[in-house]
């Protein structure tokens, strides 16, 4: 605006110099006619004196309004530019609006998208956990439910003979001409049973009468619940007594080789100790309290009362098999002692099936 009022200035000022020249032009050409003329009269000297007087006022106005026109028309295109930069000012402001709004509504249907396959895959995995949860409380229901079928028609009580025939053969010394010491069963669990009293073994040179029918009950666990079962074969060295013997070897490679979270040692009791069922967890050190409860209660709900921890046979001793286990080679274990009473399945059927089902529905509670 400032550069188009400077340019009317300058055009009034070069009028007005153009002026001043022709008044001077036209003065000397008075003086000029007054010198040849002479004696021309005043008044019509005066008369063209007051024409070109009339005719340069005209000249002024004109190139006057013409300035004042020419201004006023470069303010209104200056207007009228400004107008026009301030509507496309607004219009990229719109456009810029319009392109935020469109981002925005772009990232939020992400976001939700995104939300809402968080949500599905939620849904989805917790879908897939109830079902497995499902399928794994089917699974020991049937299992459950197959021990008791067996028990009813029979088969369960020609099991148990067969099983403990591999160890009361020889007067309970077991296969006294095998090779191997032990045998390990491989399941689909993180739970090991051991049965290293299965047979007679010797300790301090003397021989120990054999845990009648524990190796028949680890068998009968294996079958029924699918965990893992190492037991002793033969007469040998007390691998409950002694850290150097081929049994405690191999339980060091199924801990380095499996998955285990929890070794359960079975032993036998005299028909003489005042109780049902005796854990040895070493004062409690051995294995969680949690554990130890779900034990009793399920024995006790099978009609299992007198179920001790640590009464008598508490696997303190540092080369018992639990105590092994949990301070050498840092598994959870526990020792149960199972009086005679419910290991005794010619007299005692439905005490020894009572011991079997509820040990076997405590692993299957302890399964992973």
């Amino acid at each position: 605006m400032k550069k188009y009022l400077l340019s009317g200035l300058v055009s009034v000022v070069f009028i007005y110099i153009m002026v001043q020249s022709v008044d001077l032009n036209s003065a000397e050409a008075e003086s000029s006619d007054k010198e040849i003329a002479g004696d021309m009269p005043l008044r019509v000297m005066w008369g063209e004196r007051n024409v070109e007087s009339n005719l340069l006022e005209a000249v002024q106005l004109d190139s006057l309004e013409h300035v004042q026109t020419k201004g006023e028309q470069e303010g209104e295109d200056f207007k009228e530019q400004e107008n026009l930069q301030t509507d496309e000012t607004e219009l990229e402001n719109d456009e810029s609006k319009k392109e935020k709004s469109i981002n925005e509504e772009v990232q939020e249907k992400e976001v939700m998208k995104e939300t809402k396959n968080v949500e599905e895959t939620d849904e989805k995995e917790q879908k897939q956990t109830n079902e497995e949860t499902v399928i794994s409380e089917d699974t020991n229901f049937f299992l459950l439910k197959q021990i008791t079928e067996d028990y009813n028609n029979g088969l369960y009580f020609s099991k148990t003979i067969e099983y403990q025939s591999k160890f009361a053969q020889n007067n309970n010394r077991g296969a006294i001409h095998s090779d191997r010491e032990y045998v390990f069963l491989e399941g689909h669990s993180n739970i090991l049973i051991t049965a290293p009293h299965s047979t007679i073994h010797t300790r301090e040179g003397d021989p120990k009468d054999a845990d009648i029918y524990t190796g028949a009950m680890a068998l009968s666990i294996h079958e029924y619940t699918n965990a893992h079962v190492l037991y002793q074969t033969k007469e040998t060295k007390d691998a409950n007594y002694y850290n150097d013997t081929a049994f405690k070897r191999e339980l060091s490679r199924i801990i380095d080789n499996y998955p285990i979270t929890l070794v359960i040692d079975l032993h036998g009791a005299a028909r003489s100790r005042p109780f049902d069922v005796d854990i040895g967890t070493d004062g409690g050190s051995l294995v969680d309290q949690m554990t130890i409860n779900n034990f009793k209660n399920i024995n006790q709900s099978h009609g299992i009362h007198s179920v001790y921890e640590n009464h008598t046979f508490t696997a303190s001793g540092a080369a018992t098999v639990a105590n092994y286990s949990k301070n050498e080679l840092g598994i959870q274990a526990m020792q149960v002692e199972y009086n005679r009473d419910y290991r005794d399945p010619r007299n005692k059927l439905q005490n020894y099936y009572l011991a079997v089902y509820a040990l076997a529905e405590f692993v299957l509670s302890q399964q992973s």
